[in-house]
């Protein structure tokens, strides 16, 4: 006879079951802390940043955001991995159709969500602060505005004035010279750390 056999039901049914639970929860996704490789648009490649003695590999997953809100996400941006109950491959338009209710492997549903850092500059609280590394760009499905495209064709539109003020200025009893914007004086900001 085999220790099996020896063991009482009520153990060993006990058994069975934590260990059936272990099993599932093992499968299930986690919320962990990762930081972008590369950027692709709407996704991103990312890597966690955890210590682990399991080979994670980088994976690539959709940005949590709206369409109509685009952060500039840069490579080595830290955030989160938030898990989804099911599949996200048919909303981030990875493949057609719906998700079904079927628990989807533990890396796949996974979405990354960049994470506030106390390493970053202070700003105004009561302000919505855009930040573009090379420019800002608002725009609507008509028109759209660039700031440092709008700054430069403004010192251009005054740079242009002044010609045609010194052409007519000799008439004037009191010449005008209109002064081009200087960023660094109108509104100058601080390097990035």
């Amino acid at each position: 006879m085999n220790n099996t056999q020896k063991i009482p039901f009520q153990v060993s049914l006990g058994a069975t079951a934590k260990s059936g639970a272990e099993s599932a929860i093992s499968l299930l996704s986690r919320s962990l802390p990762a930081s972008v490789v590369k950027v692709m648009n709407s996704r991103v490649v990312v890597k966690f940043e955890v210590l682990s003695d399991y080979n994670l590999p980088e994976i690539e997953v959709p940005v949590v955001g709206s369409e109509y809100v685009r952060i500039p996400i840069q490579k080595g941006d830290k955030g989160i991995l938030i898990p989804c109950d099911t599949s996200v491959s048919e909303i981030s338009g990875e493949a057609d159709g719906a998700p079904s209710l079927d628990s989807p492997p533990n890396l796949s549903a996974l979405m990354f969500l960049p994470l506030g850092n106390k390493k970053w500059k202070a700003v105004n609280e009561r302000e919505l602060t855009l930040t573009g590394l090379d420019d800002v760009l608002l725009r609507d499905d008509v028109h759209q505005l660039k700031i440092e495209d709008q700054f430069a064709s403004w010192n251009l539109l005054v740079t242009r004035l002044n010609t045609l003020l010194v052409t007519i200025g000799a008439g004037l009893t009191t010449p005008t010279v209109l002064t081009p914007l200087d960023a660094v004086e109108l509104n100058p900001v601080k390097d990035r750390e």
